[in-house]
């Protein structure tokens, strides 16, 4: 006698209800792992990259995307993303963002423009509707002055000339770490 998909004759009948019981197991399964991986954690600690987006001249957006932590001494992975999200090309200084670290009590610890990182405040390249343009830099976690910064926590910000202001990232930060 055959139900469904399911064949329930005799002989198949501990075999379907196996695989019914298996099916039904796997699903709790999957339930129970995705719930413990998300469990018991903070939200610093269930990212390993901490990004966020602010808007602040124009349609002219930056992404900034930057790891929640590092050693001391690791070079610090800094990429930056500018997004036209407006109907009109914009124009963008093609050297890129200019990225600005600070300390937790808001004292300015480094400057890419001041380190070889040339931003130009003259809009040399241009960005289309809905166009998107990465690039990535790093900081080699030392002041303006070329000292090893202590650990703790930095805070980092992207920001390029837009329009008549700027347009800049939210403030992100990073924790170094022993």
């Amino acid at each position: 006698m055959s139900r469904g998909r399911y064949d329930f004759g005799a002989g198949n009948y501990l075999i379907n209800c196996f695989r019914l019981v298996m099916k039904i197991l796997g699903i709790v399964l999957t339930f129970v792992l995705a719930l413990a991986a998300g469990c018991g954690r903070e939200r610093a600690d269930v990212a390993d990259t901490a990004q966020d987006t602010a808007a602040t001249a124009g349609p002219v957006t930056v992404l900034l995307d930057i790891p929640a932590r590092v050693r001391a001494g690791e070079e610090v992975q800094i990429a930056a993303t500018l997004v036209n999200r407006g109907q009109e090309t914009e124009s963008v200084p093609s050297a890129g963002p200019d990225i600005v670290i600070t300390d937790t009590h808001g004292a300015e610890v480094w400057r890419r423009s001041r380190h070889g990182g040339k931003t130009s405040p003259v809009p040399s390249a241009t960005l289309r509707p809905n166009e998107m343009r990465g690039s990535g830099y790093t900081w080699s976690q030392t002041n303006d002055a070329g000292q090893r910064v202590a650990s703790g926590t930095y805070r980092i910000r992207a920001t390029i000339p837009a329009g008549l202001g700027e347009a800049s990232s939210a403030w992100r930060s990073v924790l170094i770490i022993q």
